[in-house]
């Protein structure tokens, strides 16, 4: 991703150079999969959308504002939240059969079609800024542990003992 938007002239070789070691460090001494878009975000460049806009656009993947989306439990459900942490993917909201799924590497075509055949379903790809991804995701996690646990006992099961 560093690379095309070097290649496009969004970045200087200095800074191509110095957001790949930042991510490479970031990387080894992190226990989740940390993606470019947090460490292009994290430098806070001036033209940053010009950039997300400009991978968007090369990587064929639309480019939302996840903000302004409330995560919906029928789409986050599909996959558990650490898969989603971990591979950097989340599915927020449905449009008729398809879930509507955020992936922070817009270029990777493996990760979608996994994505895919993890949950059974069609998906509707898009990018969105790091940030808004780890707002949604904690949403969800907080939506998910808020949710009372379910056992086998239902509560006549209960009254009756």
């Amino acid at each position: 991703m560093f690379a095309r938007l070097r290649e496009a002239n969004y970045l200087t070789e200095s800074e191509h150079d110095a957001l790949v070691s930042a991510l490479t460090q970031k990387q080894s001494s992190d226990d989740r999969r940390v993606s470019a878009l947090h460490i292009l975000e994290q430098h806070s460049f001036r033209n940053l959308w010009d950039m997300l806009f400009f991978l968007s656009a090369d990587s064929g993947i639309p480019l939302i504002e996840l903000s302004r989306f409330e995560p919906q439990q029928v789409a986050f459900r599909h996959l558990d939240a650490d898969v989603m942490l971990h591979h950097n993917v989340l599915c927020f909201d449905t449009l008729d059969q398809s879930l509507l799924t955020v992936v922070l590497n817009p270029y990777d075509q493996s990760m979608c079609k996994w994505v895919v055949t993890q949950t059974g379903c069609d998906h509707v790809f898009y990018m969105c800024m790091a940030s808004d991804f780890d707002l949604a995701l904690n949403r969800i996690v907080e939506a998910v542990q808020s949710q009372p646990e379910t056992d086998d006992v239902t509560e006549d099961q209960r009254s009756d003992d």
